[in-house]
């Protein structure tokens, strides 16, 4: 009586010969697709840094103002509490401008503004770029030519 096994897939063979490492096969169907995306993310070290960088600027932006408060709206306030063009130090770590205001507080306010109408930018253009490429596929030729 001889015990057969099943034939071994071109991984398992790698595996049993040494050629690969544990992490070169691929992994099993049933890890799920967002395990697969972020596995695949994560080996991509630029793209890694590229969200690190991202994430910083989103909280520098949105929860800086939070834990460093100034005056960024009413001009009036910002003359008599500051002084003008004043340099870096003291409450004001990057100085102020010519008209009293907090140049940190400003990059923060203004960081707002930029990250939030450069994110509305790229979600538009991805509404609009899947809706005409999806309408492209459909009916191909001249649509797609356009």
């Amino acid at each position: 009586m001889s015990l057969e096994l099943p034939p071994l897939t071109p991984g398992e063979t790698a595996l049993v010969r040494g050629d690969v490492g544990p992490s070169e096969v691929e992994p099993e169907p049933s890890a799920g697709l967002w395990r697969l995306v972020l596995r695949a993310f994560v080996e991509n070290k630029l793209a890694v840094v590229g969200a690190v960088i991202i994430v910083l600027m989103i909280l520098f932006c949105f929860l800086g103002p939070i834990f460093y408060s100034t005056n960024q709206t009413n001009s009036q306030e910002a003359l008599l509490n500051s002084t003008q063009n004043s340099p870096p130090g003291g409450p004001n770590p990057l100085g102020t401008d010519g008209n009293g205001f907090d140049i940190l507080g400003r990059i923060m306010f203004g960081g707002q503004t930029s990250l939030t109408v450069g994110f509305a930018a790229a979600a538009m253009a991805t509404v609009v770029g899947v809706r005409w490429g999806a309408i492209a596929g459909f009916f191909g030729r001249s649509v797609d030519a356009v």
